[in-house]
């Protein structure tokens, strides 16, 4: 039953857990006050963690879907015109640029660090963003992967 619908299980619950997480850290950054409370790096460590589960959970479910429309003839009319729009190239160009944007904040902050004399890392926050977008692009990166590869027997059948 799970794999028919995993919408209620993975896609729903992760949009929402991630957009909270993003909405969280854009807070942090921000400068944002919550109930006179100033949200510092512990609400950014809070926020990071729930975008990261979050893209792990779209992109269970994504595969789920693809799952039940590709191998067990499912139909789902939405997947499959998203699904004929977007490539595999598409994503791995988004989870290449997620990496290369996390790895470009990471080298900033490893520059900072290294022209301060290799003492205390005083850029803890930045540090969390860099980190956050490069898991994040790994996720899609290689959820991208695994999504053109469940779609294979769809399209060796000459059905796409």
């Amino acid at each position: 039953m799970l794999v028919y619908h995993p919408n209620f299980l993975f896609l729903f619950p992760g949009a929402f857990v991630g957009a909270i997480g993003a909405l969280l850290m854009a807070l942090v950054f921000a400068h944002v006050t919550l109930f006179g409370h100033l949200l510092l790096i512990h609400a950014l460590i809070g926020g990071s963690l729930l975008v990261v589960v979050g893209t792990q959970l779209v992109g269970f479910g994504l595969c789920g879907r693809s799952y039940a429309v590709y191998q067990l003839g499912d139909r789902d009319p939405l997947f499959e015109r998203v699904g004929k729009r977007v490539r595999l190239e598409q994503g791995l160009l988004l989870g290449l640029a997620l990496i290369l944007a996390g790895l470009g904040v990471g080298a900033v902050v490893v520059g900072h660090w290294i022209a301060s004399g290799l003492g205390s890392l005083a850029e803890e926050q930045v540090t969390i963003l860099a980190a956050t977008l490069l898991i994040v692009g790994v996720q899609v990166f290689f959820t991208s992967f695994l999504l053109s590869l469940l779609g294979l027997r769809r399209r060796g059948r000459g059905n796409a």
